[in-house]
């Protein structure tokens, strides 16, 4: 734990030598976030997105065709335990998939960026607000390192198995269960049409999910951003009562009483 905070601390410094404001290292993560995201046609986090764009129709349309393959998958296997349950688990991840594109496409998304965006961009009321929006903002882009980096391991690593397996096996097997109708793996041309097309699979997979996760860990991470700016907000209520005297103090209370229900009630929506 001390490690990790110390960490945040020195690229906190990088950053703010960087950007002169939180909004501006703020808007550096969505932009990478975005990136990944185009891949995919699922952008949402940009002005006049729509989701009639050929990268997302061309990922919907390949993941119902992925449901049916591994359909008729299932069937071909049918009575292998073993490879019945490897095609079940590969089904899931394309429903999950197309649930993922339902759910990171919708205008809901677009409204919670925007509500993000507009805490950074407004002045802040106190020093300590500053700080917590550049805390908010660098623990966003060093999530996006750290996730990147990750999800790039994983798919190195199923490359690797795909490769390796019929190398190692001394046959043309396939990394995984699903293969294309009609075309037999075990011919040269079979497996390596099949194996290309397992090779999208995991691509589309891997920069979809590594999207989906990164952008719900931004929506996380500025969710907690809110609660901070709440305690900052109630310690110098806190303040403005210990040293009230005679009522001086009562316009100030009633406006930060007022802005801290304003911000519980927008945290909890």
């Amino acid at each position: 734990m001390k490690f990790w905070n110390e960490y945040l601390k020195r690229k906190e410094a990088l950053f703010r030598r960087q950007h002169q404001t939180p909004l501006d290292l703020f808007e550096s993560a969505n932009r990478r976030l975005a990136k990944w995201f185009y891949f995919c046609g699922a952008e949402r986090i940009t002005a006049n997105y729509t989701r009639y764009n050929a990268r997302l129709i061309f990922l919907v349309v390949d993941l119902i065709l992925y449901l049916l393959v591994n359909c008729y998958s299932m069937a071909v296997v049918w009575g292998s335990i073993m490879d019945v349950v490897f095609n079940f688990v590969t089904l899931g991840i394309a429903i999950q998939g197309l649930a993922k594109i339902l759910a990171f496409t919708s205008d809901g998304l677009w409204v919670l960026h925007c509500y993000n965006i507009d805490r950074f961009k407004a002045l802040p009321r106190y020093s300590e607000v500053t700080d917590s929006l550049y805390h908010t903002a660098t623990l966003c882009k060093v999530f996006i390192d750290i996730l990147l980096v990750l999800f790039s391991m994983v798919a190195v690593i199923i490359y690797s198995y795909a490769i390796m397996m019929p190398i190692l096996k001394g046959k043309l097997e396939l990394a995984f269960g699903f293969q294309l109708p009609f075309i037999n793996h075990t011919t040269v041309i079979g497996f390596c049409v099949n194996w290309l097309y397992q090779a999208v699979q995991v691509i589309e997979a891997t920069v979809g999910l590594a999207a989906c996760d990164i952008c719900l860990v931004f929506l996380i991470v500025n969710a907690t951003g809110q609660m901070d700016l709440i305690i900052i907000y109630l310690r110098r209520l806190t303040e403005l009562v210990d040293t009230d005297i005679d009522g001086e103090n009562e316009a100030k209370i009633a406006d930060l009483v007022h802005e801290i229900v304003i911000k519980h009630l927008e945290h909890t929506k």
